[in-house]
């Protein structure tokens, strides 16, 4: 594929292969994308109509009934809609020797706190072949309309350009989507293929490439592997999360949740049925130092990620390596309850002070993030290199933090698990160490793991398993 030198180059490229053809419609922030092909020139080319609906009735009208405008099913209801128009009028005449598509985005944006957008594609691959489909959101980051308005119009020019010539290799296509806009203006959270030729691709593994390639800071797939956008999905719940490295999970890390979960749901008076319990993986657990491209670490993340959504967790893939910015991210994105649970070795790592060198404000302002709105730590307890049971209330924190930290305890921002089964704290237990022996193959480790995780390991080879 050729080198553009501007997003002008790229739309004009695509106007003159007179290949493809087909609607924009762009509903929220302008005609920002289709504009790029009327000024690039030699539009006729690729533009058989484009449109817009302002005004909400009238988009009912034409799209259905929608109490949100700005999600992926008014999305979904536009790229039908308008797919079926184009069949329907322009099959018969040039369908033989045209690859017909639809591009499509639904669009807010917000000068202090940022916009979104929902954009997709429907696109035959030959002329006449069956729909193939990506789904793209993104958040924009911008601190003004125009500029997030631009970074849609680039942005959307690189998903119809990508889908043309880059829909046989998603990875090249993900990477694409921010030529010209830099990796600070926005982030593409969620990233989908459907359709015709992407039966065989698996969403977690893409979900993964969007956070080490710096596209977004969190991704997100549910219990049943499908890919998810982490708003939606966290919209008015309440929201429980463990950090680990899960390498596997471990019996340890399940209780930890269970306990967790008890006390969360009686805490907050919550209905537990609208709670969503998150497992998340740091980029930084994954990598243990080395890249992530390498094929074995890609297949140990996909064999944790297996292993969570078996036992009914989503699982958020992130790059914050620090509590607080995992705070400040999940607070962006639910007003309702939030919750941590966390061993009490990693609440000790959080008042350590040499983690916040590069914060401005230092511990304060990491905590003050940490703890805002309604987010709860609960710290479950540990057995200490002495032998003695450390739990929130013996931690021991340095001399010059222990006011602080009292005040987080006084106030109930922090407190500690009893409800958890007796005997797992003296395990004093690691994932690694659980590894290490599968893959020694000391039988042992199945006593270290719940049963239905063991099953799932020996049954389909995980982590070098075998009989």
């Amino acid at each position: 594929m050729p080198k553009f030198n501007s997003i002008t180059e790229k739309a004009l490229f695509t106007n003159r292969a007179k290949e493809f053809y087909g609607t924009f419609a762009e509903i929220g922030a302008g005609q920002e994308v289709v504009r790029h092909f009327f000024h690039a020139g030699s539009a006729s080319g690729s533009i058989a109509k484009s449109m817009s609906a302002y005004d909400k009735a009238i988009s009912d009208d034409i799209y259905g009934k929608e109490t949100r405008y700005v999600c992926e099913s008014r999305l979904k209801q536009m790229l039908k809609h308008e797919y079926d128009l184009l069949i329907n009028r322009l099959d018969s005449s040039r369908g033989a020797d045209t690859r017909f598509f639809v591009y499509a985005n639904t669009v807010t944006t917000h000068p202090e706190q940022g916009g979104h957008a929902w954009m997709g594609i429907d696109f035959q691959k030959t002329p006449r072949s069956e729909i193939s489909r990506v789904v793209v959101h993104v958040r924009l980051h911008d601190d003004n309309r125009l500029s997030q308005q631009e970074a849609v119009g680039i942005i959307g020019v690189n998903l119809v350009y990508g889908s043309f010539y880059l829909s046989d290799d998603p990875k090249a296509l993900i990477e694409s989507l921010k030529d010209h806009l830099g990796t600070r203006r926005c982030e593409i959270d969620m990233v989908r293929f459907d359709g015709s030729g992407n039966e065989d691709l698996d969403h977690r593994e893409l979900s993964l490439h969007l956070v080490r390639k710096q596209l977004a800071k969190a991704t997100m797939f549910g219990p049943n592997g499908e890919i998810l956008q982490p708003a939606e999905v966290l919209y008015k719940k309440d929201v429980l999360v463990q950090r680990g490295a899960f390498r596997p999970v471990t019996k340890v890390n399940a209780d930890m949740c269970r306990s967790a979960l008890v006390e969360f749901v009686r805490d907050r008076k919550l209905d537990e049925n609208n709670v969503i319990t998150i497992m998340e993986l740091s980029l930084n657990s994954l990598l243990d130092g080395e890249e992530v491209e390498d094929d074995q670490h890609v297949k140990d993340f996909l064999h944790r990620a297996t292993l969570l959504q078996a036992m009914g967790h989503h699982v958020l893939v992130s790059s914050y390596p620090e509590y607080y910015l995992l705070s400040r991210f999940l607070n962006t994105l639910s007003t309702s309850n939030l919750a941590m649970v966390i061993g009490t070795p990693r609440l000790l790592d959080i008042f350590d002070e040499q983690y916040y060198n590069n914060v401005d404000g230092g511990i304060l302002e990491a905590i003050g993030k940490l703890f805002r709105n309604k987010m709860h730590i609960y710290a479950y307890p540990w057995l200490g290199d002495d032998e003695r049971l450390l739990t929130a209330y013996n931690l021991g924190v340095a001399r010059s933090l222990e006011g602080l930290y009292r005040y987080l305890l006084d106030n109930n921002y922090i407190s500690a698990l009893d409800n958890y089964a007796p005997e797992l704290p003296r395990l004093r237990l690691s994932s690694k160490e659980v590894l290490d022996r599968i893959q020694e193959k000391d039988a042992s480790w199945k006593d270290l793991v719940p049963d239905s995780v063991s099953e799932l390991i020996m049954a389909k080879g995980l982590f070098g398993a075998s009989d």
